[in-house]
């Protein structure tokens, strides 16, 4: 039990959240969440784009996570193949040697469920199943396209 992995998805459409039936030691999980061949990315080289942080205070949790646990405490996966088969996920950069691009799909942050509760990371995102194809949830955002199909 202590050696539980849990996985806090940045999805491609919707907001940060952790994946309640996703276990992150779990090879196939970690398949169906990025959506194929995964692969590990420096988290050095990460970052949320600043829109979206200061949009939504959910999208912050790559720096909670950072700032809290070391280099080797977490990792962060991505579609392997996902430039050629996936969205761009606009809220996750890259930091290359010579630019900055999105990464491409869904995105998870993989650590241990315990530290993750040590460090309350339930305060900072709920918690719930995962959903390969996130859509926009909250009662202010589909308010916000109905008024603008009314205008």
């Amino acid at each position: 039990m202590s050696n539980t992995k849990q996985m806090i998805i940045l999805p491609v459409v919707g907001k940060p959240y952790l994946a309640s039936d996703k276990d992150g030691n779990n090879l196939q999980d970690r398949i169906d969440v990025v959506g194929g061949y995964y692969e590990a990315v420096d988290p050095d080289r990460v970052m949320i784009h600043p829109l979206f942080k200061n949009e939504e205070p959910r999208w912050n949790v790559l720096d909670f996570v950072k700032s809290k646990f070391g280099k080797n405490q977490y990792a962060i996966i991505v579609n392997g193949n996902g430039v050629n088969t996936e969205a761009p996920n606009m809220a996750v950069l890259y930091k290359g040697e010579d630019d900055v691009r999105p990464l491409f799909g869904i995105v998870a942050i993989i650590a241990s469920r315990r530290r993750l509760e040590d460090i309350g990371i339930r305060h900072h995102i709920p918690t719930k199943e995962f959903m390969e194809d996130e859509f926009m949830e909250d009662s202010d955002e589909s308010d916000d396209e109905s008024d603008n199909k009314q205008n």
